[in-house]
């Protein structure tokens, strides 16, 4: 698949303080389809349920995400992306919520 889970070793005396964080950078490419520019529903669902299962597995999880530009300027209709420092912050600003609300929504449903 997409995004894969393999069962890690971990030692049963591991608190929250000790164990190593698992960090997971996914980038724009990760969350939209190539040829319609929207947000992949099904590759996002993918990574959710691999963090959810990782955390089911006790395991401490980060989730560092691009695409708050890109779902900016999908939400004001925008076919291209502007070349403005103050446009791009206030797209991320607009898309970072969002991304946010999507991902919360997944996380509700699939964790």
């Amino acid at each position: 698949g997409l995004f894969s889970l393999r069962t890690l070793p971990r030692e049963r005396s591991m608190t929250d303080d000790t164990k190593p964080t698992i960090v997971i950078k996914v980038g724009t490419s990760s969350l939209v389809d190539a040829s319609t520019g929207l947000p992949s529903l099904s590759k996002i669902a993918a990574l959710v349920e691999v963090l959810c299962k990782l955390k089911r597995n006790d395991m401490n999880v980060a989730l560092v995400s691009s695409g708050a530009v890109g779902f900016g300027c999908l939400a004001l209709g925008l076919k291209e992306r502007p070349e403005g420092v103050m446009v791009k912050q206030a797209l991320a600003a607009t898309g970072q919520a969002k991304l946010m609300e999507l991902y919360g929504r997944m996380f509700n449903s699939l964790g």
